[in-house]
């Protein structure tokens, strides 16, 4: 009789966005208004919100505001943290939204992080990386 080989599989995510968490005061359209007149971006509201399944398999349901670059096929969402109390990523539950750059190779984040702190709109803007948090890997962008 032959021995059977077993083989696991093990599987890293590879998290293709930046992450930075925002605090803000405004409510969400006038903190876009800025972000959009700081970074030159047009992000505008989608029409449907963000949605994903928790650990529990819960639907859970975000607005969210879009813009993409095709020339550098840069990809800026920004994700309201909290809905209807369900939080897109619980672990940073004080963060109001998550500004998130998907396919990122032109903008500087530590360069963006200082142009967001200077945004009336922002009262504080911190990097995070998905890799650390347990929630990011349900959050996938197509």
């Amino acid at each position: 009789m032959t021995k059977v080989k077993k083989y696991n599989l093990s599987f890293e995510n590879d998290y293709q966005y930046d992450l930075i968490g925002i605090n803000s005061h405004h409510p969400d359209y006038r903190l876009v208004w800025n972000i959009n007149q700081t970074f030159y971006f047009q992000l505008a509201k989608a029409n449907g919100n963000y949605e994903l399944f928790d650990k529990k398999g819960e639907l859970k349901s975000f607005p969210y505001f879009y813009y993409q670059n095709e020339e550098d096929f840069l990809e800026v969402y920004l994700i309201k943290n909290k809905n209807q109390g369900k939080l897109l990523i619980p672990e940073k539950h004080q963060m109001d939204y998550f500004l998130f750059f998907c396919n990122n190779i032109v903008v500087d984040i530590s360069e963006s992080l200082s142009k967001l702190r200077k945004i009336d709109s922002v009262m504080i803007a911190l990097p995070y990386k998905a890799k650390e948090l347990e929630s990011t890997k349900n959050i996938i962008f197509n």
